[in-house]
Formats: structure tokens, sequence, C-alpha cells
């Protein structure tokens, strides 16, 4: 260095004055805002936790990351412009140390520090050198440990979802070499600070003056005293096309794991559903317990279920569909006849029997109402529905499923029975009782009634879905209205009145009760894991809420979106199996529900998007990257 005054900063570099500063501080933002918070809550894993550790809040972390993420293209956009600089300043003949000066001169002050003018007059030229080189090592240091943040998440997280890395060493990567260069940097230049206020301190106790020198950039080079080596700008071309790179790495996991962490939360949101009304149902329902027919256990479960699988198909020329067994009898006559609304002899709709026909056939019959009654009760199928009636289990599935399924069967293509139909087989048995107690038998009557009820709780029982649940309570409900009229136009008051005590009991029961879901979504998840092994819950709500959870729980939080599941939840996997599974047939569906409602994502083909957005995801069969895979396949993404 020479003690002449000269310009600075040098010609065509005052756009660079001072930006080392800024690219470190806007990499600082970007760890705190991005990096911090998001691996922070990557690195939490709870014991069966729902959205991770913020619950609720879950958004706050989208919002900290798109602001970060704002920082870390910023300060990505400026190294690359920083670099670009550098190169057409090399071009023109500065040395690498003449534009780390002017990089690192964030308190405008290097050009009295490089000619040793004002408070930099009592240093001498080695303690000036070394003061330069500290301000551009601190400020390095710092800039460094920002970019060391972006680089260690994006790779970092890439390696933890392939496996390769746990949460802690994952957080010790990222954060620890950026420590130890932000210690090393605030260090350097708290170090050079005090060597410049004891400098002004000197300073201060004699005059002062400015002198700048106003040449061009040669002479300003031969004031200097320094000459520019030109290999120095071929290197530039490799770092700026790494900044791209880097900046590419670094958005990818951004743009990638932030919207992941919202789909579980979301569709959280949207898919609790409403039971109240079910609920009431089944208490409602409850009044009818005690009036089920007498059991007989030589009839097995299996026998039961394929019973449920004949007369589900009563009436139906179709096919099964893909996943459903053919019954193994097919009963062509419908349940009921098929006439127009108003050629019903009897006047009324047959979803109306259960209220109305017993008092209807109490008044009497028409020589046609008649007729037309003998016909619904000498339907051939009605032997079966009373014999499955004194059932004490069914095994619904090893009947209805064909199995093993294809494999581009889910469960949200699982086929569904034709349940309508078997409505009408309650209503024809409703019938049948109807006219055997004008003829006088009044325990047959009552007989076929109760099997009406029984039926209705063998599928509310063991029915595996929730629709079998419903129908059963559905077919309680028909039987007991019309079991209590019987026992009231029959003149059996005391049974009616017993009957319609419980029933009067059960309804304010339901009534009182509170049907409500937990207060916060996150709540109501975690409720999932015990709601799903309660077995006081109907079975077929049971099957519901493991289906929802299995669908959402991948994408529930970062920690599990990055490394998987998790042990917990496999264990949680293993309670559930235990709890659900009934019969061995009920394997098939179990191995279903595992995949949640999209199902395994061996059928479904990947593209480049997916496989994109999958690079910084688990990809085992039951993970968020498989949903964002049938998400693709679905035209979603």
């Amino acid at each position: 260095m020479t003690g002449e005054p000269i310009r600075w900063p040098p010609p065509g570099l005052e756009r660079m004055q001072g930006d080392l500063a800024v690219l470190a501080s806007r990499a600082a933002l970007a760890g705190m805002l991005l990096v911090a918070p998001l691996l922070g809550v990557v690195g939490v894993a709870q014991d069966r936790g729902a959205f991770g550790p913020l619950a609720d809040a879950w958004w706050v972390l989208i919002a900290l990351g798109i602001a970060g993420l704002a920082f870390a293209l910023d300060a990505l956009s400026r190294l690359f412009r920083i670099l670009r600089r550098c190169r057409a300043a090399l071009e023109q003949g500065y040395t690498p140390a003449t534009l780390g000066r002017v990089l690192a001169d964030r308190n405008r002050d290097m050009g009295f520090l490089f000619s040793g003018a004002r408070h930099f007059s009592v240093l001498d030229a080695r303690e000036r050198e070394g003061l330069a080189t500290m301000r551009v090592a601190g400020w390095g240091l710092m800039c460094s440990a920002g970019l060391w943040l972006l680089m260690a998440m994006a790779v970092g997280l890439f390696a933890a979802a392939r496996g390769m890395i746990g949460a802690l060493p994952l957080q010790v990567i990222a954060f620890f070499p950026a420590g130890v260069l932000y210690v090393a940097g605030i260090l350097t230049m708290l170090l050079q600070e005090e060597r410049v206020r004891r400098a002004r301190r000197l300073w201060f106790k004699q005059p002062w003056a400015l002198d700048l020198s106003e040449t061009e950039v040669r002479e300003w080079q031969q004031v200097a005293g320094v000459r520019a080596d030109p290999s120095m700008k071929r290197g530039l071309h490799v770092e700026i096309s790494a900044v791209v790179g880097l900046a590419v790495i670094i958005v990818l996991p951004v743009l990638t794991l932030l919207p992941a962490s919202a789909v579980g939360p979301l569709m959280t949101a949207v898919s609790i559903p409403s039971f109240e009304r079910y609920g009431q149902r089944v208490m409602s329902g409850e009044a009818y317990r005690s009036y089920r027919v007498d059991g007989d256990v030589s009839i097995s479960a299996e026998e039961a279920g394929t019973i449920l699988h004949r007369l589900l198909f009563v009436g139906s020329t179709d096919g099964a569909a893909p996943g459903e067994s053919e019954p193994d009898i097919r009963i062509e006559r419908a349940w009921l006849p098929v006439m127009a609304p108003d050629e019903n002899p009897m006047g009324f709709e047959p979803f109306q029997w259960g209220d109305s026909l017993m008092p209807r056939v109490a008044q009497g019959l028409s020589s046609e109402q008649r007729s037309y009654l003998d016909e619904v009760a000498g339907h051939p199928g009605l032997a079966a529905y009373s014999r499955l009636a004194t059932a004490t289990a069914m095994d619904v599935g090893s009947a209805r499923w064909d199995l093993p399924f294809p494999a581009s069967l889910t469960l949200a293509t699982l086929p569904i029975p034709n349940f309508a139909s078997f409505r009408d087989a309650s209503r024809a048995q409703i019938a049948a009782a109807g006219l055997a107690w004008i003829d006088g038998r009044d325990e047959e009557a009552e007989q076929r009634l109760r099997e009406v009820i029984s039926v209705g709780f063998l599928m509310a029982d063991d029915g595996p879905t929730l629709i079998d649940n419903l129908i059963g309570y559905t077919l309680v409900d028909l039987g007991g209205s019309a079991l209590g009229d019987f026992y009231r136009l029959s003149g059996r008051t005391g049974a009616a009145s017993e009957l319609s005590r419980l029933r009067q009991v059960a309804d304010r029961n339901a009534m009182m009760a509170r049907w409500s879901v937990p207060t916060s979504n996150d709540a109501w998840v975690r409720s999932l894991y015990t709601m799903t092994t309660d077995t006081t819950i109907a079975r077929g709500l049971r099957w519901e809420y493991y289906i929802n959870l299995a669908t959402i729980a991948p994408c529930l939080s970062l920690n599990r979106i990055v490394f998987g599941l998790g042990e917990d939840y496999s264990s949680f996997v293993d309670e559930a199996r235990a709890s659900l599974v009934r019969w061995p047939s009920d394997e098939a569906i179990f191995e279903l529900a595992r995949h949640g409602w999209m199902g395994s994502p061996s059928s479904v083909e990947s593209s480049l998007v997916s496989r994109i957005a999958r690079l910084y995801m688990d990809t085992g069969p039951s993970s968020c990257g498989r949903f964002v895979q049938h998400m693709q396949a679905a035209g979603t993404l």
C-alpha cells in the first residue's frame, strides 16, 4: 500500500461496494426464517402426533418458509450478480484482493484504510493489510455460514429422505459448521472493529483531512501498485454456474416440502365428518337389542356371510364388480313386485311399511291387497333371511370379496353392495309378519319382526364398513317400529308399553348426549388413534377412522414427510390390526386400508413432476411421496 490518496471504490466497482455484508444479512435471514424452523420441525418426532410441534398453527411454518425463501433467493441472486461483476472486473485488470476489499467495504472506509488516510494513518502498512484481510475474512465467513445453511438443508433433506441420515445428524450437519463459521466471522469482525476504534482514538488526537485521488482505472492501478492476474477470471465461470445450481437445489426442497406439509392439515380440515346423527341412531336403536331372536351356534360366521351376500344379489342380473365375488346362488325374482306408485294396492310406498303396514293390516285387507302381500311374503329368499337372523356372528368378507384383490383395486374403488335391495328384503319380512298375524299366527308374526331386528344388529355389529352398520341400524329401526305396532294392535299393552318406554329412554339419552368432534383439527387427528381401537364404537366406523388416518398420516408433519411414519406408527398399525381383523378375510381389507383411500402406488406410473416432488420425501409404500405420486396420476399435480 502507499500513502497517496486514491479513488475509492475503484472505477467501475461502485455497485459492488459492501455487497458481502448485504449478502451475509440476506443469507442469515434465510437461515433464521427458513432453515432453522424447517429443520427444527422436521427433527421433531412426536408419539402419534398429528400436525407436528406447531399443532394447528402449522401454517406458521409455511408463512416463515415463504419469507425465508424470498431472502434465500435474494441472497443467491445477489451472489450471482457479485460473481458476474467480479468476472467483468477481472477482465478489466483488477485483482481478487482488490475486489474482496471492495465487497467487504460495508463502512465505506476501505479507501482510507487502503491509502493510510484519516485515522488509518496512525497504522503502518502491515497493520492496515491485516485489517483489510480480517474484514474480507469476517464477512466471507458469515456469507459462507448462511450459504452453508441453505446448501446443507437442501442436500441433507435429500439424504434424510433416502434414509442415509437421521434427524439429529441432519441438524448437526446443517447447524454446527454454520455455527462455527458464524462465530469465527463475528469474532474476526469484532477484533478488527476493536483495532479500528483504537486507531480512531489515536487519530482523534491530531488534525485530520480527506484527500482522494480522482484517477481512472489505469491510473488507480499505477498508484495502488498492484497487478492483476488474468487467469483468475476463468475460475469464476464455474462459480457462477454453481450458484445457479445451488439456487435450484435450495428452491426444490422448499417448494416441495412446504406445500406437502399443508396437505395433511388441509385434508383433515375438509374431511372431518360429523357423526352426530349416526351416534343418535345408534343410541336409539339400542332400545331394541333385547328383542333379538335366539341365536343358533350351528350357523358359522362364514355361512352367515354367504347368506347375506346371496340376499344382496336378489333380483339383480348384474355381474359382480371387480374385487367382488359372485353369489353362490342367484335368485332372479325381486323382493317386491315392480309397479308404478299409483298401481300399488296398499296405497303407500314400501319404504313406509315399518310405520304403516301393521296398522293397515289391522284395518283389514282387500282381495287385491291380500294377493299383493301374499306374493311378497312368498318370496323364496325369506327362508334364508330367517336363517341369517339366527346367526351369532357374521364374516362378511369371506363371501363378499374375490380374494386376492386385483392390484389396481383401492378402497376408493372397492365396490359397494346393493344395500337398497336388501332393505326391500326386510320390508318383505314385515309383509310376511303382517299376513301371519291376520291369519292368527301371532308367534310367527312376532318372530319375523324380531328377525328383522336381529339381522339389523348382525350387520351393525359385524359389518366391516360404515354403510353396513348404517343399514343395520336402519333395519333395527324398521323392525322395531313394526314390532311396537304389532304389540299395540294385537292387544299386548304391557309389551307395547315396555317397548315404548325403552325407546323413550334411548331417544332421551341420544338427545342429551354430546356428539361432537374435538375442538381442533390437530386434536381430532390425535383422537383417531384411540377411536380406531375402541371396541365400544361400531366396527365399521372404526374401520373408517383407520382408513382416514392411514390416508392423511404420512403427510401430517414434516418429520413424517421426510423420514416416514416411524416405529410408533408401526406399533399403532399392529394394534389396529389386532382390534379390527376378526376373520382371515379381514386381512385383505386391512392391507388395502394400510395405504388409505388411494391405495398402493405400485400400479401408478410416476412422472417427472412426481419424481422431483419426492426427492426430499420418504418414498416407502405408506408415505407422503406415495400420496404425491397418486395426486400427480390423478391430475392434481
